[in-house]
């Protein structure tokens, strides 16, 4: 009993262990002043809880082994502050924001946007869409966009851009909707002729200068789980900066040995403990007497002797006595031979 109770613990050990997760690294990104990106590694899986206040975002980390991760930092963006405390990665944000967060197997995606932006900070937050593959999140960006600016030539051809890269038909539709005079003309045609496969020479490419009011897009595909919101009020920014705790390095022995220990305890309770068979218990058959046997035949003897005189047939009296025609017979024989002698048959 208590072997197996020393395996028990050694189990439940090893799945606490296997069960929790460090935090390895906090990584972040800023896309101007309209979105900044904050990934958080684990070191395996964990559950985690998510919260946002006035002041910013907290990530909780339930099932926690002790560490301290790796924060790169980038000022200039919407985050004023990431930091750790023990299980909690802290993100203070300046001004009105929204959130949106996502888990991919041992990261947490966290994207933080300006509440209310501007046009060139939508239009910022439409590219950033497009560069992480949230293609459905850009395409509907776009839109609003353009119902807020109808006459915007970037707008239509940056959307068209997208629609292209989509696969979508509706971006010789956007195309065809830049005028002449547009700067954006030359690059609406060129990207027209490729869609349509025109053989065709291109127009000269416009100057470079153009080139620059536009944001390169890169092509990611788009699997990026379905976007969770949240909007959160301003706060007023603080100058208060957190101090740097001590840095904290994860027990990686300690897992391997705990599979071990519990390894060499199986190994020793399947080569030393044997089960210890029971002796069979023979149950005892119950032994037949012969005048029990005499007297059920001088029973039955009787109730055949009596149905029949009472003008039973020989197969109303098997199916009332549960036995078969044959039976009946013999014990008919037997009545007759006066071997059952009934003086009421």
């Amino acid at each position: 009993m208590r072997q197996l109770c020393v395996m028990f613990l050694l189990l439940w050990a090893a799945s606490l262990l296997l069960a929790s997760a460090s935090i390895e690294m906090v990584n972040m990104e800023n896309h101007g002043t309209a979105v900044s990106r904050v990934v958080i590694g684990l070191s395996g899986e964990s559950g985690t809880e998510i919260n946002s206040s006035n002041s910013g975002v907290q990530v909780l980390i339930k099932d926690y082994l002790p560490s301290q991760a790796r924060i790169n930092y980038k000022a200039g963006g919407l985050i004023s502050g990431v930091y750790q405390q023990e299980n909690l990665v802290k993100i203070d944000v300046d001004g009105a924001f929204r959130l949106e967060h996502l888990r991919l197997d041992n990261r947490i995606v966290i994207d933080i946007f300006a509440a209310r932006p501007s046009k060139a900070q939508r239009l910022i937050i439409a590219d950033f869409y497009s560069s992480v593959g949230k293609l459905n999140s850009a395409d509907k960006t776009y839109g609003d966009l353009h119902i807020d600016y109808r006459e915007d030539s970037q707008i239509l051809y940056n959307w068209a851009q997208l629609l292209h890269k989509r696969g979508s038909t509706r971006a010789t539709e956007k195309l065809a909707m830049i005028p002449q005079n547009s700067p954006y003309y030359s690059k609406a045609q060129q990207l027209m002729a490729m869609i349509h496969g025109d053989e065709e020479p291109l127009p000269p490419p416009p100057d470079a200068k153009d080139f620059s009011s536009m944001e390169s897009e890169t092509v990611v595909p788009d699997t990026v789980l379905p976007d969770t919101v949240q909007v959160i009020p301003a706060r007023e920014v603080t100058a208060s900066q957190p101090s740097r705790k001590k840095r904290i390095f994860y027990p990686g022995w300690l897992l391997p040995i705990a599979l071990l220990v519990m390894g060499g305890l199986l190994a020793y309770l399947a080569i030393t403990r044997t089960p210890k068979r029971r002796p069979a218990v023979k149950k005892p058959t119950p032994s037949i007497v012969a005048s029990e046997a005499a007297l059920d035949s001088k029973t039955m003897c009787r109730m055949v002797g009596k149905l029949t005189s009472d003008g039973w047939t020989r197969k109303e009296i098997a199916r009332e006595l549960k036995i078969s025609q044959a039976e009946v017979e013999q014990y008919l024989h037997l009545c007759h031979r006066g071997g059952h002698d009934d003086p009421e048959v």
